[in-house]
């Protein structure tokens, strides 16, 4: 490997460290780190190390002027009026319009204050006719981003961080305040958002037009979710992208066409080279799709390395591909460095490298000498169309199988599965998207820009059709029996750490034997880790943070019960981006028990989502008609891995309230006991007084009806007497969870709450010696995580 992507790599890697500190190093422990790294780094040695602590102290210093952009507490929370410029394009559903919004004024009794910070708002009332480059002067309410913290899945203030946004909200708009429209700024993300609209226009009778526009624009919110399930689990998600593949197409397209058109006269041919003149309109025609794109990373990374191949090119000069490379993995790092540790940058470097690498060692060559003979018989073939297309083919085939095989470390680390049958897939769909997709869609770009929609139409449902094709080829490769290889993300780990070994070692005897190692040495700890389950008759329980909802997760030696799976709003299920998640992240393949407390969406919106992704062997409901399964009302005692189960008789002689219907379930291992209540309230919690008594008593007892005014009597925490109280809500939620009395009879009691607002996901095991308490705020809060009291919950899975 040249020492050139060796010292990219290390700077990259430095950069991702960031992303791990709970706080940001000071300013002048950063300079000093920084002059240190410069004086390891001029001496020649220890180039890796350098290159390392130099990513990092870079990544510190843009991180923290970054977390000094947010905005002062005194506008957070209140009716703000502000100006500044729509950026980026909007987002419209049925409901509302989202944007991101670059403020430049504030305006506080009458006087205005210059601020620069951009926010994300959405303007209720249906979609709005907002364009980028707008300017407006808003009423408007902001916080500070607050998603759901919890130790896997997707983590909302990472992601608006990294986009630089320091708060969200809403504009307010309802008829007592008046909004004024300032004009436009005339920038790139204006024309893109008029291209855009002229999309739209001529894909109304184009089959897959989320797609197309995906390609077109680099804008993927027209991507349905089960496209892009099913895209994932095809291994096809890397066409969706604008990625090196169409910028070199593009880059292509410019230079042919203009060294040709060049060429028609003789006159410019005499005063400038025609292959010079198309490599400068190939770079122009590059960087306008990477613009067009919103300059993503993949698109980034390609146009780099179009524009460094292009100066090597007028300079008549060769370099190795590596360099080119390890130039712009360089670029990226330094300007984008919060973007390196993101699955698109290492996905997309890794491929462009495994590429490089594939060609380079003649692999190709190799397996085609194997199968088709002499060398001679292989020229002859690629003398013939017929075996120049089979010759294509076959390097296709091999090229999937070393990409599959180079960058499943990294799809199993970020995405815990693989796709096995995306050699196939990719073998029809590579040369598809390459030769009719791509070419067909930048001409319709091309059209659409000279306002020739209907050429533009047509060009569209031609790439359309065959998107569709493409689709339907993958739904069957996707339906085959082990078509997806579900992992932990450990293997990723264990996986990379083999080809890394590999990759290192000169000879393949001792490539193989020093991987085995590695492998073994990993297994054999990995194994030792697998202790972390909890022991016969022990139990664990993980509260997750699903805002104003409950979900608990119980887990056993053996065995996995879910109580309850969260809310849905709209089609973003609480089960599908944190419940799924969470069960992958610990390697759970099967749920052997769900629990729906009741029907009440907070408590039961996820199940589809939560179906979707993982099984279900069974079903217990306290609303069976309503959400399915069994009815847990009558449902005997069972034990699992030594520990009792058992569904008390909650439910009051005479009730219509639905809260009451809630399934409760008491669990009782060698060295703790839990109660999971639900929704219930006072007469639930009367009847469970009357019918059990003292037997109610257990050491954690999950806060009924989300501290609601309407549950936690007294008599019943008396008979329950918990030594913890597990609180689920959401922060400022609209029904004041948890009443203040509430919270003074738990404290009163000495019940200790643990609260998901501030805490996130809570944790609690059962040992010999005790429980053991464990929170998301304890152990992986990170320097973007606000405090909680400057933060609330984001519900909407659009804000993504």
């Amino acid at each position: 490997m040249p020492k050139r992507l060796i010292g990219a790599l290390g700077f990259s890697l430095g950069t991702c460290l960031v992303m791990n500190q709970a706080a940001l190093l000071p300013t002048a422990l950063t300079v000093g780190l920084a002059m240190f790294g410069l004086m390891i780094l001029l001496t020649g040695r220890g180039l890796l190390a350098s290159t390392i602590l130099l990513g990092w102290v870079w990544a510190n210093a843009l991180a923290l002027q970054g977390a000094y952009s947010a905005l002062a507490p005194k506008v957070l929370g209140v009716p703000l009026q502000a100006s500044g410029t729509v950026v980026g394009i909007p987002r419209h559903d049925n409901f509302s319009t989202r944007f991101d919004f670059l403020l430049t004024t504030f305006y506080s009794d009458g006087a205005g204050y210059p601020c620069r910070a951009k926010i994300r708002l959405r303007w209720y009332g249906g979609a709005r006719s907002l364009r980028p480059g707008d300017k407006w002067r808003l009423w408007i309410k902001v916080k500070s981003p607050r998603g759901y913290r919890n130790a896997y899945g997707f983590d909302y203030e990472r992601h608006l961080f990294r986009k630089g946004i320091v708060a969200s909200g809403y504009v307010i708009d309802n008829g007592s305040v008046a909004h004024q429209y300032l004009g436009a700024d005339h920038n790139i993300d204006r024309f893109r958002g008029v291209l855009m609209e002229r999309l739209a226009v001529g894909m109304r009778d184009v089959t897959e037009p989320g797609i197309l526009t995906a390609l077109a624009m680099g804008e993927r919110s027209g991507i349905s979710q089960e496209q892009q399930r099913l895209l994932r689990r095809s291994g096809l998600a890397h066409l969706i992208a604008i990625s090196g593949l169409h910028v070199g197409l593009a880059g292509m397209l410019g230079f042919l066409l203009a060294s040709w058109a060049w060429r028609l006269s003789g006159n410019l041919c005499g005063l400038y080279p025609a292959r010079f003149a198309g490599i400068w309109v190939g770079v122009t025609f590059a960087l306008g799709y990477t613009a067009l794109a919103g300059f993503p990373i993949s698109s980034t990374r390609a146009f780099i390395m179009v524009g460094v191949g292009a100066l090597l090119a007028m300079n008549l000069r060769r370099s190795d591909p590596q360099n080119v490379l390890a130039s712009a993995m360089l670029s990226v790092a330094v300007f984008r460095p919060l973007l390196v540790s993101t699955p698109g940058f290492w996905l997309s470097f890794a491929a462009v490298w495994f590429i490089f690498h594939f060609t380079s060692t003649g692999a190709v060559d190799l397996k085609i000498s194997e199968k088709g003979g002499s060398s001679a018989s292989h020229t002859t073939n690629r003398c013939n169309p017929f075996g120049r297309m089979g010759v294509y083919l076959k390097d296709l085939l091999w090229l999937q199988v070393f990409l599959l095989f180079g960058l499943a470390p990294f799809l199993i680390f970020w995405f815990e599965e693989l796709a096995i049958f995306s050699i196939f897939t990719n073998l029809l769909a590579v040369p598809a998207f390459s030769f009719v997709v791509v070419p067909l869609v930048l001409g319709a770009l091309g059209a659409n820009f000279f306002e020739l929609n209907e050429l533009a139409g047509l060009l569209l449902q031609g790439a359309g059709a065959v998107v569709s094709w493409v689709l339907s080829v993958a739904r069957i490769a996707t339906s085959l029996p082990g078509a997806v290889l579900k992992l932990s993300s450990g293997w990723g780990i264990l996986m990379a750490a083999s080809l890394v070994v590999m990759l290192v070692q000169k000879r393949w005897s001792n490539r193989v034997l020093s991987a085995a190692l590695v492998f073994a040495l990993v297994v054999g700890g990995w194994g030792l880790s697998a202790a972390d389950r909890p022991g016969p008759g022990q139990f664990q329980l993980t509260m997750l943070d699903v805002g104003q909802g409950l979900a608990v997760v119980v887990y056993l030696h053996d065995h996995v019960l879910l109580y309850d799976t969260g809310p849905r709003y709209g089609n973003f299920s609480l089960g599908a981006t944190v419940i799924a998640p969470q069960l992958s992240g610990r390697g759970v393949k099967a749920i052997d028990a769900v629990v729906l407390s009741h029907s009440s969406n907070d408590h039961a919106g996820g199940l589809a989502g939560t179906q979707r992704e993982v099984l279900i062997r069974r079903l217990f409901s306290g609303e069976a008609r309503k959400t399915g399964g069994v009815d847990c009302l009558h449902q005997p005692p069972w034990i699992w891995d030594g520990v009792r189960f058992e569904f008390l008789q909650s439910r009051p002689t005479r009730t219509r309230n639905v809260n009451n219907y809630s399934c409760v379930l008491k669990i009782t291992g060698y060295s703790g006991s839990a109660l999971l209540t639900g929704d219930i309230e006072q007469a639930s919690e009367r009847a469970l007084v009357e019918r059990y008594g003292k037997t109610l008593e257990v050491d954690v007892l999950q806060v009924p009806h989300h501290g609601s005014k309407t549950s936690s009597t007294k008599t019943f925490l008396s008979a329950v007497n918990p030594e913890y109280g597990l609180l689920s809500r959401g922060i400022k939620n609209r029904f004041g969870h948890p009443r203040p009395e509430v919270l003074a009879r738990y404290r009163k009691l000495g019940i200790r709450v643990l609260d998901t607002a501030p805490h996130g996901q809570i944790t609690l095991r059962t040992t010999l010696s005790g429980w053991q308490v464990e929170t998301f705020a304890d152990r992986r809060l990170r320097f973007w995580h606000r405090p909680a009291s400057q933060g609330e919950p984001v519900y909407l899975g659009q804000d993504r």
